[in-house]
């Protein structure tokens, strides 16, 4: 802003020579033109842009005199009877002020006679009358009446010195050896500002590529140099460094060193009392607590574990704890209502005093999300309820949001979406959709490389899912070689032989580092699922129902409704064909029907379809009556398989 924002505010001569326009403004005779008067309120409007900040104040007395004769004769259009005294309107302004000037300058604190002139015009008590002519008011309370009054306040205050400093000031102004001396800044510390910004764009261009030693060194070149103008306190960075470095080693795998570099951090930013650090310092001890391999808190949630009771708002640590709790099996709803009521907790908190900003060129190691963040997941939750049409429209809200910004977080986002999207059109039977979501251009352009290994997995599960449903079973054998885990993401497997895939963590980090790895909650609910329909296939219907027992009460205790209904439609095939209970197995199916019709999967509806029907025809033989309706469902059911061809209920 240029104009004085305050009376700590120093003053410059451009503030000096805004303020004399403003007086010539109130002081000047009224236009005998309407071209006259239309130029006067050109200059007004620019005088108002400049104190307000719109535009930069001008850097010597001739562009000032430049830009005031363009707003003198660029804001209207003169008619040509007016044109012969615009040169004269408009030198006669410049004339005008040239003389203020250098009547400054001719006494030694020539400035003084610029606050006689705002006294006059501005006297110090609101209800006393100027003691000057003035021709036209300017509101004491609107923007100009304030910048003018603070220069008056601003002028008052200066010593000798400030005055002496001031007319010199104004001299070189005048001259143009001030705009000189500006433009031969300290080339040196623009070097260093240049370097470290250029330290961390390859810092991130590092971590993008996946290059994680390129991304370690630029990180500590980064903060081996200060930021500009930074006052001393702040100037303390290692800890700040210390933080960057224990959350990257958490990123890639490194718990060891994670904990060695938090615990330095932690000691520094106590000792610096730096509030904001200690608080990023624990929500990462947290997250380590949680990702440890020891076995008295592997398979915790996080409400499990006490957390700070000052937490800061619009902290990440609300997404993170709900993937956790999510994969650790706690119940969806208390996950999304801890979720909501974490966003409300950190909305209704009042925010604390901002601190001094150092620019982009310091991140956080906690950045501060916003609401689409927070919808992206609500969206994936919803999805694993079973409300795919609840997930549909979020997804839809965050995607929109996302695609506006151009930061870097932004790409997980729309990668999530873009999942959550391409899933639930391939569970329906969309699979050309599915892969157009995931091969979007501007999708593909924003992955890094911890990214492109999440993308890669999802484009593989829907093309897996249509070489299942279609029964092709070389492209399953081709999958399989890519990706041995794909078919324990997508349909479970019955023998479990391999450990779930990190995909955020770099394949040459030592499993000594690691976590133990182990399935995630709805992947060990799909091995369960798989092993009862195995089971069942096999005819051993004791077993299958033991197992698919166990299953149906996992699934509950999770809020895996979807999964859930599949296990009920389950055991009404085991009811009906295992043990010979076709009435219970018809009530089981006409209890989970409605949802089951309902649902987005093609196949689940197909196999809801079928199920009935054969639970209906089981019940045929002791009701002949009912056997037609039998058809009516095998009818339905294979008209599902137009949008999920080859479903597993068509190969029995």
């Amino acid at each position: 802003m240029s104009g004085v924002a305050g009376p700590s505010r120093t003053l410059s001569a451009a503030d000096v020579l805004h303020a004399q326009l403003g007086v010539w403004y109130m002081q000047a005779p009224y236009a005998e033109s309407d071209d006259a008067a239309c130029a006067e309120v050109g200059v007004c409007l620019w005088l108002a842009r400049l104190v307000a900040g719109v535009e930069p104040p001008p850097r010597s007395y001739a562009e000032y005199l430049h830009l005031l004769h363009a707003a003198l004769d660029g804001n209207c259009a003169f008619t040509n009877d007016g044109r012969r005294g615009r040169e004269a309107h408009v030198h006669s302004v410049s004339d005008w002020l040239a003389a203020q000037v250098k009547r400054m300058e001719s006494k030694p604190n020539g400035v003084v006679l610029l606050l006689q002139d705002l006294q006059g015009i501005f006297p110090l008590e609101p209800n006393n009358p100027p003691t000057q002519d003035v021709r036209r008011r300017i509101g004491r309370r609107s923007m100009l009446g304030i910048f003018l009054r603070r220069v008056r306040l601003a002028v008052m205050r200066l010593d000798e010195a400030g005055m002496a400093r001031l007319c010199a000031e104004m001299v070189d102004y005048i001259d143009g050896t001030g705009q000189e001396r500006e433009d031969k800044a300290p080339q040196r510390a623009q070097r260093a500002v240049n370097k470290r910004h250029a330290a961390w764009l390859k810092y991130e261009k590092a971590h993008r590529a996946g290059d994680y030693t390129g991304a370690l060194r630029q990180m500590s070149y980064f903060f081996d140099m200060f930021p500009l103008g930074a006052p001393s306190p702040i100037k303390v960075l290692h800890h700040h460094a210390l933080l960057h470095l224990a959350y990257f080693h958490f990123e890639t795998g490194g718990l060891a060193e994670s904990r060695s570099a938090l615990k330095d951090a932690i000691h520094m930013a106590r000792l610096l009392s730096d509030t904001d650090a200690i608080l990023a310092c624990d929500s990462l001890v947290r997250r380590l607590d949680l990702e440890a391999r020891d076995e008295a808190v592997v398979g915790l949630t996080t409400s499990e574990v006490s957390r700070p009771a000052i937490r800061p708002p619009y902290e990440l640590d609300d997404l993170w704890e709900a993937d956790h709790d999510s994969n650790e099996g706690a119940p969806l709803y208390s996950v999304l209502a801890r979720l909501v009521e974490g966003i409300w907790l950190s909305n209704a908190r009042p925010q604390p005093s901002r601190q001094i900003s150092l620019g982009p060129s310091l991140p956080r190691t906690s950045v501060a999300r916003s609401s689409y963040r927070t919808t992206s997941r609500e969206a994936r939750i919803w999805h694993e309820l079973g409300h795919a049409r609840v997930a549909a429209p979020l997804r839809e809200s965050c995607w929109a949001a996302s695609v506006q910004r151009a930061r870097a977080h932004e790409a997980e986002v729309r990668l999530e979406c873009a999942s959550g999207e391409a899933w639930q059109l391939a569970e329906a039977g969309n699979f050309d959709a599915a892969l157009a979501v995931l091969l979007d251009a501007d999708l593909c352009d924003s992955l890094s490389a911890q990214r492109y290994a999440r993308w890669q997995a999802e484009v593989l599960r829907v093309v897996w899912l249509q070489a299942r449903r279609r029964g092709d079973a070389a492209t399953m054998h081709e999958l399989r070689l890519r990706r041995p885990e794909i078919e324990k993401e997508v349909d479970g497997v019955v023998a479990e032989t391999l450990p779930l895939a990190n995909y955020a963590r770099p394949a040459d980090v030592g499993e000594g580092d690691r976590k133990q790895d182990r399935p995630a909650a709805k992947l060990s609910l799909l091995d369960s699922l798989r092993l009862a329909r195995e089971l069942a296939t096999a005819q051993q219907g004791a077993a299958a129902l033991d197992a698919l027992l166990s299953f149906l009460a996992q699934a509950e205790r999770q809020d895996r409704i979807a999964l859930h209904r599949q296990g009920l439609v389950l055991l009404a095939e085991l009811q009906a064909e295992h043990l010979d209970m076709a009435a219970k197995a018809c009530a089981t199916m006409e209890e989970v029907l409605p949802a089951a019709l309902a649902d987005h999967n093609a196949e689940h509806r197909g196999d809801a379809a079928f199920t009935y029907g054969r639970a209906l025809l089981a019940r045929g033989q002791e009701e002949p009556r009912i056997t037609p309706l039998a058809a009516v469902w095998f009818d339905r059911a294979a008209e599902g398989a137009h949008s999920a061809p080859g479903p597993p209920w068509q190969l029995r």
